[in-house]
């Protein structure tokens, strides 16, 4: 490696920097040559000024983050690919030399919102024969729209002129997240119309919702943590997203994240992170006492009662609760059920601290939760620092 080369390489492997445009500087690159025709897909552009970038030709599909500041006069994007970016839209609307320049139109654009919700109330109904030039309209007034509430109406009515194969509305939420990263408003009913679309699933949308977690606002933040829970995440992301959210003290944001893993978990394990006085989600820096075990047993035991002896009532929450207690508690093992819960809870790393927990004080949490004390050897002392050795003494 020559030495022009491995200084800058050394620079950039050694600092702790996420920034892009840090990371470019670092690099000694000239972000006005040398990012033409590169590969950038999916990178994170959060807190970046993209202006005097040059990426003719380059590949930025899937590009996303929050606060980056760009705009289709001062960011070259000639000939790049930009489908499902926070680029696609803006330059979408920017480049459209379709849309009728009536004076009805500029009429449109100047009026009171009262003018502009009324007129796309009927400009943006399905059977609309400028369904298409109406659509860039609307997306005009949002734009340049100040109040969060006239943009989450205009949103709304947008969302019911889509389909699931609308790549524009797909891409304007790229663009919603990185300009309003900051309007607990308008993006908890982005997130809301993504989850309800089935498009939180999608990959590179996921990461523009994770970029939200760097949000300066910690209620969205804990909408974004809420929106990447509620999606089929697998183990391994879900414990990067808990070691990043856990890497602060933020309490908030700790009881945000452990409810929504609980909720995803079902409604067995909502009930067991949660006092059983005042239904606060149980914090993760001070141990579980002996006796908030056993009123979190007792809880579950007579949750459960109380959902059998109900004959009229039926649903979702109800059965999940029944199938996920209901063999423990005719076998007699609540307690051991309840331990293996929060050893699935530590593999998502969410692990609650028993080791205040004695054998004898254990022995009296099963005894007055009725279990047989075959069961005490097996449980006793716990600690859930390690998920897998945890479910070995448990099942032991």
């Amino acid at each position: 490696m020559g030495r022009e080369l491995a200084t800058p390489v050394r620079a950039v492997l050694g600092s702790e920097t996420q920034n892009f445009g840090e990371l470019i500087r670092l690099a000694g690159l000239d972000p006005g040559r040398h990012l033409r025709h590169a590969d950038l897909r999916d990178v994170d552009l959060s807190d970046t000024n993209l202006a005097g970038f040059d990426f003719t030709g380059a590949d930025l599909r899937g590009a996303h983050g929050i606060r980056v500041k760009w705009a289709p006069e001062s960011t070259v994007l000639i000939q790049a690919r930009l489908e499902g970016s926070l680029f696609a839209h803006r330059m979408r609307v920017h480049a459209a030399s379709d849309i009728p320049d009536d004076k009805r139109h500029r009429q449109i654009l100047r009026g009171d919102w009262i003018e502009q919700l009324t007129w796309i109330y009927d400009a943006l109904k399905p059977q609309n024969a400028e369904l298409a030039h109406n659509r860039l309209v609307a997306t005009r007034i949002f734009d340049l729209a100040k109040s969060s509430f006239l943009k989450g109406q205009i949103l709304a009515h947008l969302v019911r002129t889509a389909n699931d194969k609308d790549m524009w509305l797909y891409e304007m939420m790229f663009d919603i997240i990185n300009d309003h990263s900051s309007d607990l408003h308008l993006i908890g009913k982005t997130l809301r119309i993504l989850i309800h679309a089935g498009w939180g699933k999608d990959e590179r949308l996921r990461r523009a919702i994770e970029s939200l977690l760097t949000s300066t606002d910690n209620r969205v933040v804990a909408k974004a943590l809420e929106a990447l829970l509620y999606v089929d995440l697998h183990p391994p992301e879900i414990r990067r997203i808990a070691a990043r959210i856990f890497v602060d003290g933020n309490v908030y944001l700790h009881s945000t994240l452990i409810a929504a893993v609980a909720k995803r978990l079902g409604p067995g394990y909502e009930m067991i992170v949660r006092d059983p006085e005042n239904l606060d989600v149980l914090p993760l820096d001070r141990p579980i006492p002996p006796l908030m075990l056993g009123l979190i047993v007792r809880r579950v035991r007579r949750t459960y009662r109380q959902y059998a002896d109900d004959t009229t009532s039926s649903g979702g929450e109800r059965d999940s609760f029944m199938t996920c207690f209901g063999e423990a508690i005719k076998t007699h093992e609540l307690p051991a059920k309840v331990y293996r819960m929060y050893a699935e809870l530590a593999q998502l790393g969410i692990t609650y601290d028993f080791s205040q927990l004695t054998a004898a004080e254990l022995e009296e949490v099963l005894a007055n939760a009725r279990t047989p004390r075959r069961n005490i050897l097996s449980l006793a002392p716990l600690s859930l620092s390690l998920a897998a050795e945890s479910v070995a003494k448990i099942e032991g």
